[in-house]
C-alpha cells in the first residue's frame, strides 16, 4: 500500500517521511518551512509488510491539494499532517480536499509533546476526521497510526528490486533535474532557470536495458555560510546520503565551471563516479576537445573518471552516461581477494617490502588494506 503525506509547509511531513523510511533526521534551519519542492517515495517495512510512503510539497489550500491529484489517486491512504500549535482554515481546506478522492483519510496532529499543547486538540477533532496525536521527533503515536492505516488497506505494494543506487550531484543550475527527466523520459522532476529548485534528495526507479537503478536527484549546494542556512542543511544531508550510494553521476555545466564544482568534486572523491559535462550544445568542438584533454587537471580529486558530454535539454548523449553508471558499478565489484597471495609470495619488484597483511575490506569501490 502507498501512504501519501500532505499538509501545510513546516508541519513535519518530511520529518515523518524520514522517520518511517529510516533516513537521518536533520533539524530544520531557523524554522524554515517549505523545504520540500518535489514529491518523493520510498519503501519501508512495518510488521513484516512492505509499505510505501510518499512525501509531498506543502499545500495551503484546496487548489494546491488538487494540483497533486495524480499522486492522491494512487494512494491507499492519505495522512494529513498538522501542527498542534498552528490550526487554521488551511487545515480544514486540506482535510476537506483530501476526502474528495475517496481514500481513507487520517489526521496526524504532530508536535504533541507537552500537556499545554493537548489543549489545542479540540479543533482537530471538530473536523470529524480520525485524529492521531503524534510527536515525530519523540517517536510518539507512530505505532498506533501505522496500525490503523494498515488495518483499512491490507494490500501490499510491490517492492521494486534495484541492482544499484545512483545519485546525480552538481552545482545549482548544472542541469541535474533536466538530465534526470531526459533519462526517465518524463517530466518527473521540477526544473527552473532559478537556482535552488530542488531542496531535498528525491529518488525514482529507472528501468533500462542495462538493468534497474534507483536514481536520486539532489539539491545544488551553494557556498556554506551562516546566511545560507538551508544550503548548509542540504550539504549535511547530501554528505551523509552519499555514503549509502553505489555510483555518483557528477554533472557540471560545461559552459561555466566554477569553484562550486571543485568543492563538489572533493565531496564525491573516492566514490564510483561518472563525470558528465552538460550543455555541450553551448560549446564549440574546440572547446569540447580542450575540456577532454584537461579533465585530470581540472578535477585532480577524481583519479580517472569516465567522462561524457551531453545536452540534457536536447536529450543527446544521455544513454552512454547511464550505461556507464551500470558498468562502473560492476567493475567496482571485482573480487581482489587473490591479492593476499602477495603477502606470502611477493613479486621481485616488491621483494624488499615485507607485507604483514594484504586483504580486500570493501567493495564499490574496492578497498584494500595493506600492512607492512
Amino acid at each position: 500500500m502507498n501512504i501519501v503525506l500532505i499538509g501545510k509547509p513546516g508541519v513535519g511531513k518530511t520529518t515523518l517521511f524520514a522517520r518511517l523510511t529510516g533516513r537521518k533526521i536533520y533539524p530544520r534551519p531557523g524554522g524554515v518551512g517549505r523545504l520540500t519542492s518535489d514529491h518523493q517515495s520510498e519503501s519501508f517495512r512495518w510488521k513484516g509488510r512492505n509499505l510505501s510512503v510518499t512525501d509531498t510539497p506543502g499545500q495551503r489550500s484546496r487548489k494546491e491539494v488538487e494540483e497533486i491529484a495524480e499522486i492522491l489517486k494512487m494512494a491507499s491512504a492519505v495522512v494529513v499532517v498538522c501542527d498542534v500549535n498552528d490550526f487554521d482554515s488551511s487545515d480544514i481546506e486540506i482535510i476537506s480536499a483530501a476526502r474528495r478522492f475517496d481514500k481513507p483519510v487520517f489526521v496526524a496532529v504532530n508536535k504533541v509533546d507537552g500537556g499545554n499543547k493537548r489543549k489545542n486538540l479540540a479543533d482537530f477533532y471538530a473536523t470529524g476526521a480520525e485524529v492521531f496525536e503524534i510527536s515525530v521527533l519523540m517517536k510518539r503515536g507512530l505505532r498506533k497510526l501505522l496500525d490503523r492505516i494498515t488495518s483499512v488497506s491490507p494490500s501490499e505494494v510491490f517492492e521494486e528490486k534495484c541492482e544499484i543506487s545512483a545519485a546525480v550531484v552538481g552545482a545549482p543550475n548544472a542541469g541535474k533535474s533536466t538530465f534526470l527527466n531526459a533519462v526517465l523520459g518524463t517530466k518527473r522532476f521540477r526544473t527552473s532557470p532559478l537556482a535552488g529548485t530542488t531542496n531535498e534528495v528525491v529518488g525514482e526507479v529507472l528501468k533500462s536495458k542495462w538493468g534497474t537503478m534507483k536514481i536520486f536527484d539532489t539539491a545544488g549546494i551553494f557556498r556554506r555560510t551562516k546566511k545560507e542556512e538551508v544550503r548548509l542543511y542540504n550539504f549535511r544531508m547530501l554528505k551523509d546520503f552519499l555514503k549509502k550510494i553505489d555510483v555518483v553521476c557528477f554533472i557540471c555545466d560545461a559552459s561555466n565551471i566554477t569553484q562550486k564544482d571543485f568543492r563538489l568534486a572533493s565531496l564525491v572523491s573516492g566514490k564510483n563516479c561518472v563525470l558528465v559535462f552538460n550543455k555541450k550544445d553551448l560549446l564549440s568542438d574546440d572547446e569540447i576537445s580542450s575540456l577532454k584533454r584537461n579533465v585530470k587537471k581540472i578535477f585532480p580529486q577524481l583519479p580517472d573518471p569516465s567522462v561524457f558530454f551531453v545536452s540534457a535539454l536536447e536529450k543527446k548523449g544521455i544513454g552512454g552516461a547511464v550505461a556507464e553508471m551500470f558498468s562502473v558499478f560492476k567493475r567496482s565489484q571485482a573480487d581482489l581477494s587473490p591479492l593476499s597471495e602477495i603477502s606470502r609470495r611477493p613479486p621481485p619488484v616488491l621483494s624488499s617490502i615485507k607485507f604483514r597483511q594484504i586483504r580486500q575490506i570493501g567493495f564499490s569501490p574496492p578497498k584494500i588494506l595493506l600492512r607492512y
